[in-house]
C-alpha cells in the first residue's frame, strides 16, 4: 500500500489515536489470545489508513470521531476472521 505525502502526514498526526483506541477499548492484553500488542497495533493502523482514504472533509464531523469506529472495526474483523473472540467496551 503506497501512501501519498499528505496521507503519510495524516497517519503520523493520528497514530496515537490507534494506541488510544487499543488501550481504552480492549480489556487488557490477556484477551488478545495469540496476538501481541504490536500485532493489534498494526491492524489498527490499517483501519486508520482506511479512515484517511474514506474521510469526507465536507462532513461536519471530526476526523477522530470518524476514525475510531473504523479502527475498532478493522481489529474486530481481523480477529473474527481468525476465529478469535474479543471483548470490547461499548
Amino acid at each position: 500500500m503506497t501512501l501519498t505525502a499528505e496521507q503519510q502526514k495524516k497517519v503520523e498526526e493520528n497514530i496515537r489515536l490507534v494506541r488510544k483506541v487499543i488501550n481504552d477499548k480492549i480489556h487488557g492484553p490477556y484477551q488478545l489470545g495469540i496476538y501481541t500488542y504490536d500485532d493489534i497495533f498494526q491492524i489498527g493502523c490499517i483501519g486508520l489508513i482506511k479512515a484517511i482514504d474514506n474521510f469526507d472533509t465536507t462532513l461536519q464531523v471530526k476526523f477522530s470521531t470518524y476514525a475510531v469506529p473504523m479502527i475498532i472495526g478493522e481489529i474486530k474483523r481481523y480477529l473474527r476472521d481468525d476465529g478469535i473472540l474479543l471483548s470490547l467496551i461499548h
